[in-house]
């Protein structure tokens, strides 16, 4: 009786110890979840094919016989067109227009109280006649000391002090400028010569 009595202590014993010795369970989750892939970085878009749009001018100007008399201005009468204001047919740089092709290069640019004014125009590198003007204006596209030049024959009429006034209802700003111009005592270098310059200006895409 003793003996089978301590024979089942034994195996209760046996059985406890078992229960207290089970595999402890995982603490947490289970494995870490894998970050997620970063996801690949978008490619940056492309620069954009915008490509800036083509200078353009249309010009009307001519020399007259100025304060000099028409002796001093034997070219009086000579003008110089490009393209028409009436109605608007404005030129790109490199188109032909009539006989010959229009060059031209551009800059009406912001300032700090009103434009820098550079642009030249001529038909055929000069042949078929040219004008430059350079200028300095206020806000409202206006100037009293501008610098024009205009070619013909081989000949550049250069006048000092021009006068400005824009015309709207474009008017000036950065890449624009719509102009009349008027330039008293214009003379050639070296020459006995004297004829005003005037007419009206007009480019775009002047950037």
């Amino acid at each position: 009786m003793t003996s089978s009595f301590l024979r089942v202590l034994g195996v209760l014993s046996l059985l406890a110890a078992a229960c207290s010795s089970g595999t402890t369970s995982n603490t947490g989750d289970g494995g870490t979840s894998g970050a997620s892939g970063t996801s690949g970085t978008s490619g940056t878009s492309g620069t954009s094919g915008v490509t800036a749009a083509t200078p353009q001018a249309i010009v009307d100007a001519k020399l007259s016989a100025g304060a000099a008399g028409p002796a001093k201005c034997p070219q009086a009468g000579t003008k110089l067109v490009v393209g028409s204001f009436e109605p608007p047919r404005p030129v790109k740089k490199g188109e032909v227009d009539g006989a010959d092709t229009v060059n031209m290069s551009c800059s009406v640019a912001a300032a700090a109280s009103g434009f820098n004014v550079n642009v030249t125009v001529d038909r055929s590198n000069g042949a078929g006649g040219a004008i430059t003007l350079v200028a300095t204006t206020d806000a409202s596209g206006a100037a009293s000391n501008a610098t024009m030049s205009f070619t013909t024959g081989g000949v550049t009429f250069g006048g000092m002090s021009c006068v400005l006034d824009a015309v709207e209802p474009a008017g000036i700003a950065a890449g624009r400028y719509w102009v009349k111009f008027k330039c008293n005592d214009a003379r050639p270098s070296g020459a006995a010569q004297s004829c005003d310059i005037d007419g009206t200006l007009r480019v775009e895409n002047c950037l």
